[in-house]
């Protein structure tokens, strides 16, 4: 089972940042003002589903040191995804868009979130899959 999790987690990341290339470097969409505006909220919520993808992709599924072993899954997540946006919005100057620093900033806030959301959420797993063995 924890195969099929990590392949279709591994999936869905590379449709994710297929999805996120094709908004942020495309001049065509129109995209709703909730979630282009100033809060920026579609950006967040993007990085929150990238990051928690990754975070499922690389975590350590063992009930044993779960803890010590899902710091280096944290980290990467989070910094994969953090550079895949700094990457983009160094490269939507060539595409038409303008570089800016709030968007950066929504992108590391969104993937520290969904790495945070991803933790909790493999720790639930594990858990549940541990009470499930043990009876």
């Amino acid at each position: 089972m924890l195969r099929a999790v990590r392949t279709l987690a591994f999936i869905l990341c590379i449709i994710c940042m297929g999805v996120i290339i094709y908004f942020s470097f495309s001049s065509k969409v129109d995209i709703p003002q909730f979630l282009s505006g100033t809060f920026k909220i579609g950006h967040c919520l993007a990085y929150v589903a990238l990051s928690f993808l990754l975070f499922v992709c690389f975590s350590d599924f063992n009930t044993h040191r779960f803890f010590a072993w899902n710091i280096l899954p944290m980290v990467s997540s989070f910094l994969l995804a953090s550079l895949f946006g700094y990457a983009v919005e160094l490269c939507q100057p060539y595409f038409g868009r303008h570089f800016a620093l709030t968007d950066m900033l929504s992108d590391c806030a969104g993937a520290f979130i969904g790495t945070v959301i991803g933790f909790f959420c493999v720790l639930f797993m594990c858990t549940i899959e541990r009470k499930r063995t043990r009876s």
